[in-house]
C-alpha cells in the first residue's frame, strides 16, 4: 500500500514538539549550568584565592536551576516556532509539487483470544 503524506496538521505537530523541547531544554540546561557553575568556582579559586566559594552551594545550585529553566525557556519557543515555520513550509511544498509517499505494508495481527484454539472462555 502507497499513501502519500500531502498535509502535517501544525497545530498538533507543535503540541507535542513543545514539550519534548521543553524536556530536552531543560536537561540541556541543567547540564549546561552545572559546567559554567563549576567552571566559574574554579576560575575564582584560582584568581581571587582559595575560600570564595565556601558556604554558596545553595546558591551554585539556584544558577544550576536558572540556567536550566532559561534554556528550557529558549529551546521550548525556539523549536516550536522552527517547526511550526518547518511544517507550513512542507505543507506549502506538499500542495504544489506533491507530498512524501510511504509504502506500508500489512503485519499479521496477534491472536485474540476466540482464535485461540483449546483455550476456553470462563462465563462470570
Amino acid at each position: 500500500m502507497k499513501y502519500e503524506l500531502k498535509c502535517v496538521n501544525i497545530w498538533s505537530a507543535v503540541r507535542i514538539l513543545f514539550v519534548v523541547f521543553l524536556v530536552l531544554g531543560f536537561l540541556v540546561g541543567l547540564f549546561y549550568g552545572w559546567v559554567l557553575i563549576g567552571l566559574m568556582g574554579r576560575l575564582s579559586e584560582t584568581v581571587v584565592g582559595e575560600g570564595l566559594g565556601e558556604g554558596l552551594g545553595a546558591l551554585k545550585g539556584l544558577g544550576v536551576l536558572a540556567v536550566g529553566l532559561l534554556s528550557a525557556l529558549m529551546w521550548s519557543v525556539g523549536g516550536t516556532l522552527l517547526t511550526a515555520m518547518g511544517l507550513w513550509l512542507y505543507n506549502l511544498i506538499a500542495g504544489w509539487a506533491g507530498g512524501v509517499e510511504v509504502a506500508l505494508g500489512a503485519t499479521q495481527e496477534p491472536p485474540t483470544d476466540s482464535d485461540r484454539s483449546g483455550i476456553s472462555q470462563v462465563a462470570d
